[in-house]
C-alpha cells in the first residue's frame, strides 16, 4: 500500500515525465533541476501552438507549396494549354482525394463482429458507419458555386495572359483581399476594425509596388487586365464560400467537391475547343503531377484547412504571399533578379499581414454554421 501511494504521488508530479520517483536528497534535486526546467519550457512552448496558430502555419506553408506549383503549371501549360492543365489538375486531384478518403474512412471505421439473433453459430460481420453531416439543396448549391468559381478563376487567369503581360495579370489577380473584404461586408455582414482595414491597405500597396516596374498601361492590355480582375473577384468569392462550408465539412470533403465540380465544368470547354485531355509525354505527366500535388492537394488543402479557424478575409491577405514566395524561389533557383522596389513591396505585404494579426477578432471565423 505504501509503495502504491508513493508511485501515485510521484506520477502526479510533473517531474515524473522524466523519472517516476521524486528526488529524495538536495544534491539529487540540484542535479535534475536543469532537466526539469527544460521539460517545463518545452511544455510552455507546446501550449502556445493553439488551433489558430496551427492554422496560420498551415496557411503559410500552403502558399509556399502553391508557389512551387506555379513553375509546374508553366511547364504543363506549354504542352497541354491552360484548359487541359486545369482539367487534369482537377480530375487527378479528385481521384487521389477520393482514394485517400476511402482508405482513411476504412481505417477510422473498422468492421465490428457482432453476433446476430437467430443466426448460425458463427458471428456475422456488421459494418458500423460514423454519422455524416446531412447534405441539403443549399449545401449542394454552395459546393457547385465553390467548384465553378474556382475553376472559372483559374481559367480566366490563364486566359488573361493571352491579352496582357504576366506582371499585369498577377497584379490584378492579387487584388483578391480587397474584394474579399468588400463582399464579406456586403454579403455576410462582417464588420472590420480600422486596424484590419489598414492591414488590407498595406497589403494592396505591397501588391502594387511588387508589380509596378513591369506594369504596362495601354488599350492593348485593357481587356486582359479586366479578365485578370474578374479572376480576383471569383477567387475572393471562392474563399468566402469555402469559409462557410468549412464550418460543417472537413477540408477533404470541400476539396473533393471542388475538384469534381471543377472538372465537370471545364470538360465541355475542352471538348468544344479540341484541347488535349491528357498529357502526351512523360515530362507532361510529371509536370501536371507536380501541379496536382503542390498546388491543388497540399496548397489548396492547407488553405481550406485553415479556414476552419481563420476568417475568409484574413486568409485572403495571405494569398499575395504566393507571389512573394515565387519571386524568392525564382531568385534562388533561376537567378532571376530582385529589385529594390520588389523588396519594398514584400515588406508592405508582410507588414499588412502582421498588422492583421494584431487586429482583434480578425483571425476568428465569423461565419455561422450553414
Amino acid at each position: 500500500m505504501a509503495l502504491r501511494k508513493l508511485m501515485t504521488s510521484s506520477l502526479l508530479n510533473k517531474r515524473a515525465v522524466l523519472w517516476p520517483f521524486p528526488p529524495q536528497h538536495k544534491k539529487e534535486s540540484e542535479l535534475w533541476s536543469p532537466v526539469f526546467q527544460w521539460f517545463h519550457q518545452r511544455d510552455t512552448v507546446a501550449s502556445t501552438f493553439t488551433p489558430r496558430t496551427i492554422a496560420i502555419i498551415a496557411l503559410v506553408v500552403g502558399q509556399f507549396t502553391i508557389a512551387l506549383g506555379v513553375f509546374c503549371i508553366k511547364l504543363s501549360v506549354d504542352e497541354m494549354g491552360s484548359l487541359g492543365t486545369t482539367f487534369t489538375r482537377f480530375w487527378m486531384a479528385a481521384l487521389i482525394l477520393c482514394f485517400w478518403d476511402a482508405v482513411h474512412h476504412r481505417k477510422a471505421n473498422p468492421t465490428q463482429t457482432q453476433p446476430q439473433p437467430n443466426s448460425a453459430l458463427e458471428p456475422q460481420t456488421v459494418a458500423v458507419e460514423a454519422p455524416s453531416t446531412p447534405l441539403t439543396y443549399t449545401t449542394y448549391l454552395l459546393f457547385a458555386l465553390c467548384g465553378l468559381m474556382f475553376a472559372g478563376c483559374l481559367v480566366l487567369w490563364a486566359w488573361s495572359l493571352q491579352y496582357t503581360t504576366v506582371a499585369n495579370s498577377t497584379l490584378m489577380h492579387d487584388l483578391s483581399p480587397l474584394f474579399a473584404t468588400i463582399f464579406g461586408w456586403l454579403i455576410f455582414k462582417h464588420h472590420f476594425s480600422k486596424r484590419f482595414l489598414g492591414a488590407v491597405g498595406l497589403t494592396l500597396i505591397g501588391v502594387v509596388t511588387i508589380g509596378f516596374e513591369d506594369f504596362q498601361v495601354g488599350m492593348s492590355n485593357f481587356i486582359g487586365d479586366g479578365i485578370a480582375l474578374s479572376s480576383a473577384i471569383l477567387l475572393a468569392l471562392y474563399c468566402l464560400l469555402v469559409g462557410q462550408l468549412r464550418q460543417r465539412f472537413t477540408a477533404m470533403v470541400v476539396l473533393q467537391w471542388t475538384c469534381l465540380i471543377g472538372a465537370s465544368g471545364i470538360l465541355p470547354l475542352i471538348l468544344l475547343t479540341s484541347n488535349p485531355l491528357f498529357p502526351t509525354t512523360m515530362f507532361g505527366w510529371l509536370a501536371v503531377t507536380g501541379v496536382v500535388c503542390f498546388s491543388q492537394i497540399i496548397g489548396q488543402g492547407l488553405t481550406a484547412f485553415s479556414l476552419k479557424q481563420l476568417s475568409s478575409e484574413f486568409v485572403s491577405l495571405f494569398l499575395p504571399l504566393e507571389a512573394v514566395f515565387a519571386a524568392f524561389i525564382a531568385w534562388v533557383g533561376w537567378n532571376q533578379p530582385l529589385t529594390l522596389l520588389n523588396c519594398i513591396g514584400f515588406v508592405f505585404v508582410l507588414g499588412g499581414i502582421y498588422l492583421a494579426l494584431l487586429s482583434p477578432g480578425t483571425t476568428e471565423t465569423k461565419d455561422a454554421a450553414a
